[in-house]
């Protein structure tokens, strides 16, 4: 064996680690972008599994009707997160009120186990179902009449 033939090896072993370095970084890359995203998947779910919301009372008023719902998780919710669904169909919320506030002084924080008044147009008699929808939907029905 002579010095061509160890200089050939030396330069295959230098390509072949080259090689193998750059795979690796690749390697490495794709393992930490599937790791982060695993996380952010994680945290969505430990989020949406923390909030529920119970619709608990419909009042059919002359002006309005409030639906009452109240906020039964673990999670802080915003006013402006919910959107309401009546036989399906998204209706305008007129407006919002924590009926029960806790110590929390933010008008724009519905805090675990406060009910929340929202008003929506009057309605004719009749048979209704209300569907309330916050954020990673979490979603709650009430049936009711007028």
């Amino acid at each position: 064996m002579g010095f061509s033939t160890t200089a050939a090896h030396a330069i295959f072993f230098i390509a072949a680690v080259i090689i193998a370095a750059g795979v690796a970084g690749v390697v490495s890359d794709a393992s930490q972008t599937v790791e982060t995203g695993i996380s952010q998947k994680s945290n969505l779910i430990s989020e949406r599994l923390n909030t529920e919301i119970k619709v608990i009372h419909v009042y059919p008023g002359s002006d309005n009707t409030s639906v009452y719902i109240l906020n039964a998780g673990s999670t802080v919710l915003t006013q402006d997160s919910l959107i309401l669904f009546l036989d399906g169909k998204r209706v305008n919320i007129l407006g919002t009120r924590i009926v029960n506030r806790s110590t929390n002084i933010d008008n724009s924080l519905w805090d675990p186990d406060e009910v929340l008044e929202a008003n929506i147009t009057a309605l004719s008699p009749g048979r209704y179902v209300v569907k309330a929808l916050v954020k990673m939907d979490v979603w709650d029905e009430y049936y009711f009449n007028t």
